[in-house]
């Protein structure tokens, strides 16, 4: 038997070759976000009295390249700064209340910031880099005592727009001091106790409609000028005896307060609808590896679904699904820390710590895009007299 010799395949007509690819990508990820930390600075000497508990950075404005950052320390200074990433020679020092230790500072623009302070007292300047010159004199607006004597003293303070600053004091019934004229006087302020026993540690307002204050227990107010009755309780930590140390809300459907329990135990609790019951509880840093770490005393949430916290000894952890309860380990911000408190605030762009041995910490907001996966199916067929031939491929490629 005589075979034929094997000849190339031809290609007769009628020909036809159809290819067709389909790009079937993966399943689609939101982009994610970290911050990127520098180095900190000192600003305070912590051997000569110095520490810094506050801290406020101004929202950044579309189109704008202008930052500002007001830290506020233990002496009735304040430091401000439009260069926070730089070295301490960029931070002006402003003695404006001494030696009251501010407690809390709210800038809702670069062109206001308002300051409480350990006795009670507020202060506002419409120039914060003019220096202390621009400030007002302190004007005590909250006379509440504590048990054995001295002010109360405020614990916090939260501007979210030029007309509208919402404040808690250290006092037994737990008062909310609103005023809808920041700039004004003292009598511009009033004050409304929310009950015997309440414990207020922390306030932010989103707008000037929807206001969250932590301390003992979490209340919201869609109404802040409303009074008494406008400040409904919504949620608590799980640990028994716990504090909400710090409160942010990004927007009306994300609020995420943060503190710790009777067991030194950092917590969180979030919501993203924060009017109701529905609050998660999570345990953060829940093996804290040195003193005061893992006790978390601030937090910040610069974007939806973003959240920064901040434990005692500066270690700061990071979540990208704060209502699942979902945070990272926690990531030292300094060496050997000494610090036993620690205060963060971040805008859209960047994010600033401060701590009671006066240093401070500068971090840039950035976005992390997605790795892409797509899946790309090639069919080709290949007809010739009396027989069709169909190939069929699939590849895979990542990108990002």
């Amino acid at each position: 038997m005589i075979l034929s010799p094997i000849r190339p395949l031809r290609t007769l007509a009628p020909l036809a070759v159809c290819v067709l690819a389909l790009a079937l990508p993966a399943a689609a990820f939101a982009a994610t976000h970290i911050v990127k930390w520098n180095r900190s600075v000192l600003l305070d000497n912590p051997n000569r009295g110095g520490g810094l508990d506050a801290v406020s950075c101004a929202p950044t404005v579309a189109g704008s390249r202008a930052l500002l950052c007001v830290a506020a320390d233990v002496r009735g200074d304040v430091l401000v700064s439009e260069h926070p990433a730089r070295a301490a020679s960029f931070w002006q020092r402003q003695v404006i209340d001494p030696p009251i230790a501010i407690t809390g500072v709210s800038c809702p623009s670069t062109t206001l910031c308002v300051a409480v302070d350990a006795h009670g007292q507020v202060m506002h300047t419409l120039d914060p880099l003019g220096g202390a010159k621009y400030w007002t004199h302190p004007r005590r607006v909250d006379k509440s005592t504590q048990t054995g004597g001295g002010f109360a003293g405020f614990a916090a303070i939260s501007c979210p727009t030029t007309t509208l600053c919402v404040a808690v004091d250290n006092s037994s019934n737990g008062q909310v001091a609103v005023t809808t004229d920041p700039t004004g006087p003292a009598s511009a302020w009033t004050l409304t106790p929310l009950g015997s026993g309440v414990t207020l540690d922390a306030v932010n307002c989103v707008s000037a409609t929807f206001c969250m204050i932590g301390g003992s227990d979490g209340y919201y107010s869609t109404d802040p000028t409303g009074g008494a009755s406008a400040w409904k309780a919504v949620t608590s930590l799980s640990a028994s005896d716990s504090v909400i140390a710090a409160v942010d809300c990004n927007t009306l459907k994300l609020c995420v307060g943060v503190g710790y329990g009777d067991a030194g135990a950092g917590l969180a609790t979030a919501s993203s609808t924060p009017t109701a019951a529905t609050w998660t509880n999570s345990a953060v840093g829940s093996d804290p590896p040195a003193l005061g770490a893992g006790v978390l005393d601030s937090v910040a949430c610069p974007l939806r679904n973003f959240c920064v916290a901040a434990d005692a000894a500066s270690n700061v952890y990071t979540t990208n699904f704060p209502v699942r309860g979902h945070w990272s380990v926690a990531r030292p911000l300094k060496r050997a820390s000494q610090a036993t408190l620690s205060q963060i605030s971040c805008n859209q762009t960047i994010c600033v710590e401060v701590d009671n041995r006066g240093t401070v910490t500068y971090g840039l907001v950035k976005v992390v895009l997605p790795r892409k996966t797509t899946s790309s199916t090639t069919t080709t067929t290949t007809t010739s007299p009396g027989s069709t031939t169909t190939t069929t491929g699939t590849s895979t490629s990542t990108t990002g």
